[in-house]
């Protein structure tokens, strides 16, 4: 239905070949799958029931294997990896098939002995590689491909959309992929997938630590204090071309949001009045307006950078609102809320078209931050403890990290790395 061309064998095959799924559509017939084949989750027939628990994916969808097959861990299977399951559930060692005796009881070990169907394409129907086994045949592909559930014809695999191998632009190619870098970056000699940057300033971090913020360099050399005395420092941001510094200073006895030069002179304060806890805040840099939100007024506001024209911008839907990001190619701002429905949001700059952008498998979105060059959302959930990223519309979901950062609060991105307090 999206126009796309796909070779005919490739219709109800198990396989969704076109974007939108219409070559497997419930029009689609599939036939059941013999006694001695492996039916997976997803309907294909795998060509022999021995495959089921061999240590090997088969299935698209990974069901003949452990965890998703619980056979594969219960008492119901005791063959292991080295064992050959027979057609009638016995367990043989492998070095008994084909060895003229009936060991399995049914004959199954005996069965397609001594025939190499790899001889044979046409015996075997592999489009690329075939690997003999003793009692049968596997199809192979050679790297940058895929075998399709008939297991026997070999796709490309599309990397720029399954394993995001570049840190910016990526082109799929028949079997392959290419790299390549927006203006102000060109690709690593080291490493053909990054992109660096080519400007000749040093890159830095700025982070806050409740009683003061520091500068670091991106190794975590010449770490520089900046301002110190600080009540209980929580979100900032930075205004590069006015290298000006803008932070929430949270208080039990009164919150602040203020500003400072780089270099530790001109201190303002912006507002000091109707805050309780602005735990997120981001400059937008092209308007000159700023904006933060509040957990305990459950609020999100904007006010220019000078601290004028303040306005509540989002007063209904927040119960625990805590990072915050914009966007000013388009106009939006986005945030995360841990509270009872956690979720990340979206609305207009201005006030307008508001939305739900993530909301499944959320429980407390902490950090956040936009990637402007692959037009993505990057977020951190400081209790399923994860890094993850979708689309700006919050399509194509992909988990970055699963493991050892117990509680990550901000992060930010720069180059092929990500960088995160924790």
């Amino acid at each position: 239905q999206d126009r796309r061309c796909i070779p005919r064998h490739f219709v109800c095959d198990h396989d969704r070949d076109c974007s939108d799924g219409s070559d497997e559509s419930q029009e689609c017939f599939y036939p059941t799958c013999g006694p001695n084949h492996f039916r997976c989750e997803n309907g294909r027939c795998l060509m022999q029931k021995s495959w089921e628990c061999d240590g090997e994916f088969d299935c698209h969808d990974h069901s003949d294997e452990a965890p998703k097959n619980p056979h594969c861990n219960s008492s119901e299977n005791p063959c292991n990896d080295t064992a050959y399951t027979c057609n009638n559930g016995n367990c043989i060692n492998e070095t008994l098939l084909c060895d003229h005796k009936d060991d399995c009881g049914d004959g199954s070990d005996e069965l397609n002995c001594f025939i190499n169907e790899c001889l044979n394409s046409k015996l075997s129907g592999c489009s690329q590689l075939c690997e003999d086994l003793k009692t049968s045949f596997k199809c192979r592909c050679h790297p940058g491909f895929r075998l399709k559930d008939d297991g026997k014809t070999c796709v490309d695999i599309d990397e720029c959309t399954t394993t995001y191998p570049c840190t910016q632009r990526c082109i799929n190619t028949h079997g392959s992929f290419h790299c390549l870098c927006v203006d102000g970056f060109q690709l690593s000699p080291e490493n053909p997938t990054i992109c660096k940057s080519i400007s000749d300033e040093e890159p830095f971090l700025i982070f806050a630590n409740r009683y003061y913020l520091r500068k670091l360099n991106l190794d975590g050399s010449n770490y520089t204090l900046l301002k110190q005395g600080l009540n209980n420092a929580v979100a900032l941001d930075f205004h590069y071309q006015e290298q000006m510094i803008y932070w929430t200073d949270v208080n039990t006895q009164g919150s602040m949001i203020r500003r400072m030069h780089i270099n530790g002179s001109d201190v303002q304060v912006l507002h000091r009045t109707l805050l309780s806890n602005p735990d997120g805040l981001a400059v937008d840099w092209v308007g000159g307006n700023l904006y933060w939100c509040d957990k305990g007024r459950d609020t999100i506001e904007v006010s220019k950078l000078n601290g004028a024209y303040r306005t509540v911008l989002v007063n209904n839907g927040l119960k625990e609102p805590r990072a915050i990001a914009v966007d000013v190619r388009y106009g939006y701002l986005y945030w995360s809320d841990w509270g009872d429905t956690p979720h990340i949001g979206r609305i207009g700059m201005d006030g307008t078209n508001r939305s739900v952008v993530v909301q499944d498998k959320l429980t407390w979105p902490n950090g956040l931050t936009l990637d402007f060059i692959n037009d993505r959302i990057y977020w951190a959930d400081a209790r399923e403890d994860y890094i993850a990223f979708t689309s700006m519309d919050g399509t194509n979901r992909h988990t970055v990290l699963t493991e050892d950062i117990p509680h990550i609060f901000a992060m930010t991105l720069f180059e092929e790395y990500i960088y995160w307090t924790d």
